[in-house]
C-alpha cells in the first residue's frame, strides 16, 4: 500500500533510461525491476520496456558504463560514502536527505562533487511549493518589516510518523544482505527492527535534525537566505515511545543569527498532530505558510 510506488508507476514517462537498481533486501529489488520495465499507461500503446539490471552492490553499479546518474535513496549513513564514490566516478547525485552525518562526511563530500565536476542534487521536499516562492516576494517587498523571529515545527502522531514501520513478514537473512546494510558503520547482529525502522538508531540516522528539522530549515533559507547560524543549542529525548530507540522524540532547537537580529526557533513532537505552521515574524507584520500562505499586518 505505498502510495509513492503506485505514484511513481502512474506518472508520465520520463525522459530517462533506468539501467540499473542495487537494493539490499531481495523483496524491494525485485519491486524496482519490475518498475523500471513498467512504461504502460492506460489508453496509450507505450508497450513495457526491458527491466533495469540488478546489481548486488553499489560499486558495480558505479562501474556500469550505461549509468550517467544515480539516486541514493538509502538509509542516513550510507549517503556520504555513496555519494563521494559517485563523483569519483563521474556519475551525477541526487541523494536524499540528511547529506551527512558528520562535518568530516561533509568537507569530503562537497570536495569530492567539486573536484569531479559531477550535477548534485539534495533531496528536500518543497522547493516547488508555489507558498514559499510567494512568500520570499513578501520578504523582499518588505511587507514584514525587520524579521526577528520565526518558528518553524514538526507535529505527527501516527506509527508511521514516529517510524514504527511495518516489518515484513516474508524478510530476514535469507533475502537481506546485513552485512552490506550495516557496512563499516554498525556491528550489531542481524534485526529486522532496526533494518525497517533505522531512523530510530543514531548507527543509521540522523534523527529529527537530519530527518524532519531539514525540510523545515531549506524552507526559511529558500524565502530568507539565512545560512549557517552563529550558533545553536538544541534539547529533548525519548519522551513518548519507550520502544528501544535512541533518537529523541521530542526536540527543540535554537539558532541565533545575529548578523541578521534573528532568531530561528525549531519544535518538534511526533506524540502529538497538533496543527503548527512556519511563521516569520516581523514589526510590520508575519505571515504563516505551508501549502497555502497568509500575511497579517501588525497593526
Amino acid at each position: 500500500d505505498d502510495k509513492r510506488y503506485k505514484d511513481f508507476l502512474a506518472q508520465e514517462d520520463l525522459n530517462v533510461e533506468l539501467n540499473g537498481i542495487c537494493d539490499v533486501y531481495d523483496v524491494r529489488a525485485e519491486r524496482g525491476l519490475m518498475a523500471s520495465g513498467n512504461t504502460a499507461r492506460e489508453g496509450t500503446d507505450a508497450g513495457v520496456k526491458p527491466k533495469a539490471r540488478r546489481y548486488r552492490t553499489y560499486q558495480e553499479l558505479l562501474q556500469a558504463d550505461d549509468i550517467d546518474a544515480v539516486i541514493i535513496g538509502t538509509p542516513d549513513h550510507w549517503h556520504a560514502q555513496m555519494t563521494i564514490d559517485a563523483a569519483r566516478a563521474g556519475k551525477h547525485v541526487y541523494v536524499e536527505k540528511g547529506m551527512t552525518r558528520t562535518l568530516d562526511e561533509t568537507y569530503t563530500m562537497v570536495d569530492a562533487v567539486k573536484q569531479s565536476g559531477i550535477c548534485f542534487q539534495l533531496g528536500h521536499q518543497g522547493r516547488q511549493t508555489e507558498s514559499y516562492l510567494k512568500a520570499r516576494e513578501v520578504v523582499e517587498k518588505d511587507l514584514l518589516g525587520s524579521i526577528n523571529l520565526i518558528e518553524v515545527c514538526t507535529n505527527r502522531n501516527t506509527p508511521n510518523g514516529a517510524w514504527q514501520y511495518k516489518i515484513d513478514e516474508e524478510a530476514g537473512p535469507h533475502n537481506i544482505d546485513w552485512k552490506q546494510f550495516s557496512g563499516p558503520y554498525s556491528d550489531h547482529p542481524f534485526s529486522l527492527e532496526r533494518f525497517f525502522r533505522w531512523r530510530c538508531w543514531w548507527d543509521y540516522g540522523t534523527g529529527l535534525s537530519g530527518d524532519l528539522f531539514t525540510h523545515e530549515y531549506d524552507a526559511i533559507n529558500q524565502i530568507l537566505d539565512l545560512g549557517i547560524p552563529r550558533s545553536a543549542v538544541s534539547s529533548g529525548g525519548v519522551y513518548h515511545f519507550k520502544d528501544g530507540r535512541e533518537v529523541p522524540d521530542v526536540w527543540q532547537v535554537t539558532c541565533e543569527y545575529p548578523e541578521r537580529d534573528l532568531t530561528l526557533l525549531y519544535s518538534a513532537s511526533l506524540a502529538s498532530s497538533r496543527n503548527r505552521g512556519k511563521v516569520i515574524m516581523g514589526h510590520d507584520g508575519h505571515l504563516e505558510l505551508g501549502n497555502s500562505l497568509t500575511v497579517w499586518p501588525d497593526r
